[in-house]
């Protein structure tokens, strides 16, 4: 993958996805871009049987890769993959791309409404999993709920929105 910036004319050196755990390649089509958007100042894509990516663009000349933050290895053996992209300040966005294979379709995820100030203190044990728990960094403390398997935001009931996180899990689990 190779980026152009046409207003100063300037090619990237060649982009080579890395992704955060190993995949198993199937084919000669593996690793071919299937999806890809721009989405304020990064570019993010779907690698077939590899995963999503995202580069931040703010360079031109050299686009620097974004790490997912979780990564949840589907029942298919795909991968979903959580990226905490920065807006604004310290605001940042939940992201949680897809590809469907039978539509053919690519999409970003964003899950939430707008860009928030979000903890990012994550005990290592609870990435990767399918069930995950963010907070925001005011003083609510308010709970992102985010099941991996569904590529989907979970709304909270009142309820449940105050007790800890494991206990956020527990419920959703149930569900």
């Amino acid at each position: 993958l190779y980026v152009f910036d046409v207003s100063n004319n300037v090619l990237s050196p060649v982009l080579n996805p890395d992704f955060k755990s190993n995949r198993q390649l199937d084919d000669a089509q593996s690793g071919a871009i299937v999806g890809m958007e721009t989405w304020g100042r990064y570019l993010i894509g779907y690698a077939e049987d590899k995963g999503a990516f995202v580069y931040n663009l703010t360079i031109p000349k050299s686009p620097k890769q974004e790490n997912a933050f979780a990564e949840y290895k589907q029942k298919d053996g795909s991968f979903a993959s959580l990226f905490l992209l920065k807006e604004k300040d310290n605001d940042i966005q939940a992201v949680l791309p897809e590809y469907d294979m039978n539509q053919r379709q690519f999409a970003l995820n964003p899950l939430l409404e707008e860009a928030t100030d979000i903890s990012q203190q994550v005990n290592k044990n609870a990435l990767d999993n399918r069930f995950i728990v963010l907070r925001t960094k005011d003083e609510t403390r308010t709970p992102i709920a985010i099941d991996m398997e569904k590529n989907m935001r979970v709304e909270l009931p009142v309820d449940v929105k105050g007790k800890g996180t494991q206990e956020i899990i527990e419920w959703m689990k149930k569900q």
